[in-house]
């Protein structure tokens, strides 16, 4: 079968903010907190303008966690060079290892056009924090099938602690009993993923399963895993589940350990 396909589409690639030479650290534009804890960092250019309009894009941040300390982290990613307009607010992205060590890395269901500017900024519970956050969009003829969101809101995530929700799982199998995740949602939506960091500063490697759930009812699973070096690796799938969200819905999660659990900060993003 033979697909005509034109010019500009044929020609787009994934269009990315990697240095001209690869390195094991420097991969990506480096981010820094501010030197107030809980205060939004300067917004820092991923993509100074987007060659082709971009269907979706993947995020992979690293080099956030702090050994034998809490690193909590949350992300904004806008879109806008003047007037910056926030597409992806407050990311649980601390936690997140080297990219040798298991980098967190997502997907995002989010059309930007052709020529948007694109940044991103951190607060941080570490003063002057930094994390390297790497980004590729996906455009052109490899652009994938499926919807595409405006953008996304977050759930349970607090800006004047860096933190999400702190949720127990149950130990060794046994599950928690299910908590709500933020309050009900303002707006119809229509995806919805899950980010999770630690609460403890000393750490296990354990794993767990975290299910969101609607009135009893769960929607859908991620699997995280904690390293015994402070970072948090996942969620996984690595992506946002697509269904039906309706305005009013109370989210909730509930959760399994490997083994002797401990409390994990969890949050919602939720895409329209």
């Amino acid at each position: 079968m033979s697909l005509a396909i034109n010019n500009e589409v044929q020609n787009a690639i994934w269009q990315n903010n990697f240095p001209a030479t690869p390195a094991p650290a420097n991969f990506s534009t480096l981010l820094t907190a501010h030197a107030t804890p809980h205060s939004k960092g300067a917004y820092a250019t991923l993509i100074a303008s987007t060659t082709y309009d971009s269907y979706g894009f993947w995020l992979m941040v690293s080099g956030s966690v702090a050994a034998a300390a809490l690193s909590d982290m949350l992300l904004d990613i806008a879109i806008g060079a003047s007037q910056e307009n926030v597409i992806v607010p407050e990311w649980q992205c601390g936690w997140s290892a080297a990219p040798s060590a298991g980098a967190q890395v997502t997907w995002w269901p989010i059309f930007i056009p052709k020529g948007s500017a694109i940044s991103a900024r951190i607060q941080a519970l570490i003063t002057v924090d930094t994390a390297r956050v790497a980004i590729v969009l996906n455009g052109g003829a490899s652009a994938f099938p499926g919807p595409m969101c405006s953008g996304c809101d977050a759930y349970g995530t607090s800006a004047a602690s860096s933190m999400g929700t702190s949720h127990t799982p149950g130990n060794s199998g046994a599950e928690s009993t299910a908590a709500n995740i933020g309050g009900t949602l303002t707006k119809n939506y229509g995806a919805v993923m899950i980010s999770v960091q630690g609460t403890n500063t000393t750490t296990t490697a354990i794993a767990y399963h975290w299910e969101l759930q609607i009135g009893g009812v769960t929607v859908c699973e991620w699997y995280t895993v904690n390293t015994t070096g402070a970072a948090v690796v996942g969620p996984f799938p690595p992506a946002p589940f697509l269904c039906s969200l309706p305005y009013g819905t109370q989210l909730q999660v509930r959760a399994e350990a490997s083994g002797t659990a401990q409390a994990q900060e969890v949050a919602s993003h939720c895409f329209d």
